[in-house]
């Protein structure tokens, strides 16, 4: 059975690419394609950095890893810091409206603090706009037990549509 004449590329998905399989698409056995691209399983490499060189006539995958190398290392960090930066100065006027909108539209702090675990296992805070009232735990008690349809949506999602506890302005920032 012949294929289509208009087909201009093969995608060909495989466990592994042996001899056999390249000398069919080197042979033009899939047809005649202008491309035919070969997926193989390699989840195990990382696909950002990976290039195809010729390995006098084998193909080869050359794997990257740039951040092993100190000088690399401290390039990204400075680029980093200069990005955040340059972006934290752009956007501070926007931070200082959120923040005047969430102290005038309900009582609290500004920010919501919460522990997460960092690289090496190392705790640290993250702050954040803090998008609900002060008192959820007790208000989602209070919801819940008025509307008890709500309960079984809370317990399998542990969340709720219609969520009492989000502030207006924490709406608009989720």
């Amino acid at each position: 059975k012949s294929l289509p004449k208009n087909i201009s590329t093969a995608l060909v998905v495989l466990p592994e690419v042996d001899a056999h399989i390249v000398e069919a698409v080197t042979d033009q056995q899939f047809g005649d394609f202008n491309r035919v691209i070969l997926v193989t399983d390699l989840d195990h490499i990382s696909k950002l950095g990976v290039t195809t060189f010729d390995l006098n006539g084998t193909l080869g995958l050359e794997v990257h890893q740039n951040l092993l190398n100190l000088s690399a290392q401290i390039q990204k960090w400075i680029m980093d810091m200069v990005l955040s930066i340059i972006v934290l100065v752009v956007l501070f006027p926007l931070f200082v409206l959120v923040g005047l909108l969430i102290k005038l539209t309900s009582k609290g702090p500004i920010f919501y603090s919460h522990s997460r675990i960092g690289q090496g296992g190392k705790h640290f805070n993250i702050f954040k706009f803090r998008t609900m009232y002060q008192n959820a735990d007790q208000m989602l008690e209070k919801y819940l037990e008025e509307n008890p349809q709500y309960r079984e949506e809370w317990e399998t999602e542990q969340k709720i549509r219609k969520d009492p506890r989000i502030t207006p302005i924490g709406r608009i920032l989720r």
